[in-house]
């Protein structure tokens, strides 16, 4: 063999030694799959009352939320809408020090009930505080935030987190959504089929564990009966926001809502067969607008089931009883394990 045929030779087995090598080192050595672990959420009952005459309830459940929020592995708190009672800046200023606790501790979502808008709890006009003491840019930094109906306020919002090998979405409407406002859920929840999807809105089920506008519309809590439903874009009750949103959608896997004091649930099948959870927790006329009670919900590291608690921090206690204390199954969920 001569002399350049054997450099030639060794040339290329170089080439070919280092490339394989090259690409070797390119391909990410990979993680190893996510192992299965329990997780939370943490639901925010109507704080109204805490915000007008009792904070220190507000500022002991997000207080606690916060130095729990690893423990728990809270993935998001979710106000359930009357964040104050009479939409005026007093209220607000005691909502924003109380909610502010979480900040850098775990992600919020909200939405607005009828207090939290003109009228003193009769939504008189489709204006609210909201936007002067929640900073939208503030929401729009956080990396689990996804967007808003209005990118100038936080009235409608969508959350994007992982939880336990899943994806989630968490879908959030004002109170008695307009027309306009059903149509953009509908988009949202078209655009991202896979997650798991959680819809928030204030008005939707009665202490009763039905839907509101279900076989009659209930004066003082059906959005119907508020002023707001003749201006424009109407409204939709809870009947209405199942049959044009939540049934056609088989990633619904949860609905919560607040309003109607009292607490119920409800378990219905959209029109892909699977199971929706519908739950109702609201402890606004109990002793002092609620004494801190808030609902925590424990998904089981198996993905099988969730269990619901009640806890105040402000009494340090739970509360045993059905309606506060319950498990709910996911296997007949579009969250079921796969």
């Amino acid at each position: 063999m001569s002399r350049n045929l054997r450099w030639c030779l060794s040339v290329s087995l170089l080439v070919a030694v280092c490339g394989g090598a090259a690409r070797l080192m390119a391909q990410p050595a990979g993680s190893p799959p996510e192992q299965p672990a329990p997780w939370a959420l943490a639901l925010l009952p109507d704080t109204q009352f805490y915000s007008q005459r009792w904070p220190q309830h507000f500022d002991a459940e997000c207080g606690w939320l916060a130095k729990h929020a690893k423990d728990l592995s809270l993935k998001y708190v979710i106000g359930l809408g009357d964040i104050t009672n009479n939409n005026v800046p007093e209220q607000w200023v005691a909502a924003q020090h109380a909610l502010g606790l979480l900040d850098g501790a775990v992600p919020l979502a909200l939405v607005p009930g009828n207090h939290d808008y003109v009228g003193n709890g009769g939504c008189l006009r489709r204006e609210s505080l909201l936007d002067q003491y929640f900073s939208v840019d503030k929401f729009k930094a956080s990396p689990t935030f996804g967007g808003l109906y209005d990118q100038a306020s936080l009235l409608n919002s969508y959350h994007l987190f992982h939880a336990n090998r899943q994806d989630w979405l968490i879908l959030c409407l004002e109170f008695g959504p307009r027309d306009e406002v059903v149509a953009w859920a509908n988009s949202v929840l078209d655009k991202y089929p896979q997650r798991n999807a959680v819809l928030v809105t204030h008005a939707y089920l009665t202490n009763e564990g039905r839907r509101l506008g279900d076989k009659e519309k209930k004066v003082g809590h059906d959005p119907h009966s508020y002023p707001i439903s003749s201006q424009a874009g109407g409204v939709n009750d809870g009947e209405e926001l199942w049959q044009k949103v939540i049934r056609q959608h088989a990633n619904v896997v949860f609905v919560f809502c607040g309003h109607v004091s009292g607490k119920s649930r409800l378990t219905s099948r959209d029109d892909a067969g699977n199971d929706v959870h519908q739950m109702l927790v609201d402890y606004q006329s109990d002793t002092e607008g609620g004494q801190g009670f808030i609902r925590l919900l424990s998904f089981a590291a198996d993905g099988k089931s969730v269990d619901a608690t009640s806890y105040s921090a402000s009494l340090d206690r739970h509360r045993r009883d059905d309606a506060n204390q319950f498990t709910l199954d996911l296997t007949k969920t579009f969250a079921r394990p796969r």
